[in-house]
């Protein structure tokens, strides 16, 4: 009994280094495994562009993260000006309906770096973000 009360306290007591060092061992593993950021990507059709979208539309465009009430806004202005964007949204199947009338349009949440890259935010002319504000708290 006192061995599993020992164990216990051990295991409790090292819990909090353990999650500190989970996050850095990522970051490491990550930094020099190309196995690793490989498997990190999203298996999610939606989370990449098509391969048909030719370079020239991903090139000088704008991204535009969210697609909601103001979003739509954004787009259709974009779109009577005649010029070119790409929608990185959340809702998985808001991306669906976008793409199946021709927009170009990435699944995921834009504080990924990965959803921007898919974007194609490196070739972008702007970022507009057309998401409401989050507060994030830290303990």
């Amino acid at each position: 009994m006192s061995l599993i009360l020992a164990g216990a306290l051990i295991s409790i007591s090292l819990n909090h280094l353990v999650f500190q060092a989970v996050e850095p061992a990522q970051a490491w593993i990550r930094s020099r495994s190309r196995l690793a950021r490989t498997l990190e990507r999203p298996a999610d059709p939606l989370a990449e562009l098509p391969r048909s979208v030719a370079s020239h539309e991903v090139t000088g465009h704008v991204v535009l993260v969210g697609y909601g009430r103001v979003g739509q806004r954004i787009a259709e202005a974009l779109a009577e000006h005649g010029l070119r964007f790409a929608v990185a949204e959340q809702n998985r199947e808001l991306v669906e309906t976008l793409r199946a009338r021709g927009i170009h349009a990435v699944a995921g949440d834009a504080a990924e770096p990965a959803v921007l890259i898919q974007a194609h935010i490196a070739r972008a002319r702007i970022l507009v973000i057309a998401t409401p504000i989050r507060c994030v708290r830290v303990a």
